[in-house]
């Protein structure tokens, strides 16, 4: 510090203006976490602003009149807060300078009796005095009732995100008048599906991570019914813990671009023309199965009259590997990242899924041999019948003990043939990563050929990953892992 007095004088300070020492402040801004302790973000003296605002009073006055460094980091007030010193004071301080840019926290205390229960409640009610500036909150609504929170409708003009814990029986009003509210989160049980509301018109993203306490399924359809008709300027729509049936009416959404979901009926009477990536993935739920008809129902949507001409992502569980599988894939020439999750696997499933693979493998009618897929001869107008920009490809097969053996697809040249035909035959292929992940009783030894395919697709740079979970792990399959490591150290 000697060395730079001359620097930190006030008179040499104060040349410089208060806006370039906020500016060189904010580049020297610590990496924010992703939730930070709640000692580290509000009483942390070795790191910015905490530090340059005790060095002199001119650089305190910047630091204090800066907003921004102290809406940094995402406040995480739980359990460990009411250990520290005088937790109410800092709170107040640090939301005090940070009223004016927005500030961003999460609240997990638990409930608790006497001293802890009244500090608590002093917390809060500090929060709820700065309501104003609050911009993205995490509510874990336990101690807490709701009649304060419903207490702040129309004082919370920056609130943008809300993550919102609560129980069935809980019903919000305050939420329905933020005017800038676009991302909600709800966890927690779902109960009555009506009494809770939300600013759906001018939303953008809602996930819904509820279980459900209750059967309806009139009432279910019902409720995202009615989210989808009035929440016109949604673009995401995430739904992980519910079996939603299909809607009784259909509904066409415009602005849709993301659908993450547990069940495929949902998507029965839907039209999604703006859809850019669907994910129908029943582990989130209860590995339910997924209906026999789901081919069927993704052919409904892809093919309809609107279409989704910009699809680029599917994840699909349970597909069953049928020429309507082939037909949805004709329908979504644009897709790019193709996933295929088994969950529930038979022996119809492993017979046909060879054939899907095959389809994947042809272009332009012909079918080359694999001798010239080796040599690699020029193709410069390869395209391919089924998803011509694929750039990914994932296949995964979860663990059953009565899983079939699927060593045909492992072990067999099917697989990765196809993987040369697009990776090793054209000029400039899309494909440039594909992972399998297979579970089985047990793995057959792969031919010399199929070892000799993977070592030239490493070769050429393709990202391929292969993980293989036997019940107990074969030499043979240890040896084509560590095979392919060496050549791609080679």
């Amino acid at each position: 510090m000697s060395r730079h007095n001359g620097l930190l004088s006030s008179s040499s300070a104060s040349r410089i203006p208060a806006e370039v020492w906020a500016e060189i402040f904010t580049f020297a801004l610590p990496y924010p976490l992703a939730v930070s302790s709640f000692e580290r973000a509000l009483c942390r003296p070795s790191e910015v602003p905490w530090n340059v605002s005790h060095v002199c009073s001119f650089w305190r006055r910047t630091t204090l009149c800066c907003s921004c460094l102290w809406s940094h980091d995402t406040i995480h007030i739980g359990n460990d807060c009411l250990a520290l010193k005088d937790p109410v004071s800092l709170v107040k301080a640090r939301l005090e300078r940070a009223r004016y840019r927005g500030c961003n926290f999460t609240w997990a205390l638990s409930a608790y009796r006497g001293r802890n229960g009244a500090l608590a409640q002093e917390l809060f009610q500090v929060l709820i005095h700065y309501s104003t500036c609050w911009e993205s909150v995490t509510l874990r609504v336990l101690i807490l009732s709701v009649d304060r929170i419903n207490s702040l409708r129309g004082a919370l003009p920056m609130l943008r995100s809300l993550h919102l814990t609560h129980y069935a029986g809980s019903k919000f009003t305050a939420f329905e008048a933020c005017p800038l509210l676009e991302r909600l989160v709800l966890a927690g049980s779902a109960g009555s599906e009506t009494q809770s509301s939300f600013p759906w018109g001018q939303l953008r993203e809602f996930i819904d991570r509820r279980s459900r306490s209750f059967s309806d399924e009139d009432a279910i359809a019902t409720y995202y019914q009615n989210i989808l008709t009035s929440s016109l300027n949604l673009e995401q729509l995430q739904v992980t813990n519910i079996m939603i049936p299909a809607l009784r009416e259909p509904v066409a959404h415009q602005k849709l671009s993301y659908l993450c979901i547990c069940n495929a009926e949902f998507l029965c009477g839907l039209s999604l023309p703006a859809l850019q990536q669907l994910m129908i993935d029943s582990t989130f739920y209860d590995s339910t199965p997924q209906p026999e008809d789901i081919n069927t129902i993704l052919l409904a949507l892809f093919t309809s009259s609107d279409g989704c001409p910009h699809l680029e992502y599917l994840l699909v569980t349970d597909a069953f590997p049928d020429v309507d599988l082939i037909h949805v894939f004709q329908a979504i020439p644009t897709l790019k990242r193709l996933s295929m999750r088994y969950e529930h696997l038979d022996e119809a499933t492993v017979e046909l899924l060879p054939l899907i693979i095959l389809a994947l493998s042809t272009f332009d009618d012909t079918d080359p041999w694999l001798e010239l897929v080796l040599d690699a001869p020029d193709y410069n107008s390869i395209k391919f019948h089924l998803l011509p920009v694929l750039e990914s490809f994932k296949i995964q097969f979860k663990w059953h003990p009565d899983v079939p053996n699927i060593d045909s697809l492992v072990s067999g040249i099917g697989l990765v043939q196809m993987l040369c035909k697009r990776y090793v035959l054209p000029e400039h292929p899309s494909l440039q990563d594909a992972c399998f992940i297979f579970a089985s009783k047990e793995i057959g030894q792969p031919r010399e050929q199929v070892l000799g395919l993977y070592q030239k697709l490493k070769k050429h740079g393709l990202n391929v990953n292969i993980e293989l979970h036997t019940r107990q792990l074969q030499t043979d399959v240890m040896d084509m892992l560590s095979l392919l490591a060496d050549e791609e150290e080679d």
